[in-house]
C-alpha cells in the first residue's frame, strides 16, 4: 500500500477532526496508510485582527482572500519541496461556479502526480 500524506490549508481546521477519527479515511489514519496535518491560514497572519480577506477591488458582492497569509502559511507545508529540490508544486486551482473533478481531471493529475507527488490545491467558496 502506498501511504499518502495531506496538507490542508484551512480557516477552520477543527473541521477536519471528524475527518481524520470516524470513517473509512478514520480507518486509513489509524492503520498509518495516511495522516492529515492541518495549518490554519491566521496563525499567519501579521495584524492583531488576523485578517485574511478583503473587499474586492472595484466593488462588488463578497470578499478576496489576501495573497499574503496564505504564501507565508505554503512555507510550513512538511512535504514542501525545498529551494534546491528539483520537484516542483502542481497547483489546481477550483472555483465554485467551475466544473468538478472529473474523472479525466483525476487521471491527468494522478499521471502529474507519478513524475510529482506534490499537488497543491486551492479552492474558494
Amino acid at each position: 500500500m502506498t501511504y499518502m500524506h495531506f496538507d490542508v490549508v484551512t480557516l477552520f481546521p477543527e473541521m477536519f477532526t471528524a475527518l481524520t477519527k470516524s470513517g473509512v479515511t478514520g480507518r486509513a489514519c489509524e492503520q498509518r496508510l495516511t495522516s492529515v496535518s492541518t495549518w490554519n491560514i491566521r496563525d499567519f497572519c501579521e495584524d492583531s485582527r488576523k485578517t485574511v480577506d478583503d473587499r474586492a477591488y472595484g466593488g462588488g458582492p463578497g470578499m478576496v482572500m489576501l495573497i499574503k497569509p496564505l504564501e507565508d502559511t505554503s512555507g510550513c507545508y512538511s512535504n514542501f519541496p525545498s529551494e534546491s529540490s528539483d520537484s516542483v508544486w502542481t497547483s489546481l486551482l477550483i472555483k465554485p461556479t467551475g466544473k468538478g473533478i472529473f474523472p479525466e481531471v483525476s487521471d491527468r493529475y494522478a499521471q502529474i502526480q507519478q513524475f510529482n507527488p506534490y499537488l497543491w490545491t486551492v479552492r474558494g467558496s
